[in-house]
């Protein structure tokens, strides 16, 4: 995971993969902290993982509810019941999750 070229990346925010820097990458997306995974479908939901301030992989939610992330950058899209189901190992553990009003169903 990481700001690579051709990638949709702010050029006003940093190109690193520190929690702060994400969250003001998402914040130019409308998206804002929030406290919970759980669904909300009027909701767009994302959740960072990673170790301290280093973020490592990201996870979107899908409208059923379930997770879905690549596994590297070439990697594989997986799905997952849960944020947590994937948390450990070598993405260590939900940093933050993140949300922002839909503004099409499909989104």
């Amino acid at each position: 995971m990481g700001p690579k070229l051709g990638w949709l990346w702010p050029t006003e925010v940093p190109a690193d993969l520190r929690l702060s820097t994400l969250v003001s990458m998402l914040a130019k997306y409308g998206f804002e902290r929030c406290f919970t995974g759980e669904l909300d479908p009027t909701l767009s939901k994302i959740a960072l993982y990673g170790g301290g301030e280093h973020v490592t992989h990201a996870a979107r939610q899908l409208e059923s509810g379930r997770w879905t992330s690549k596994r590297g950058i070439f990697g594989d899209d997986i799905e997952h019941d849960t944020a947590d189901a994937i948390a450990g190992g070598e993405y260590f553990e939900i940093l933050a999750y993140f949300q922002r009003p839909k503004t099409d169903p499909a989104t």
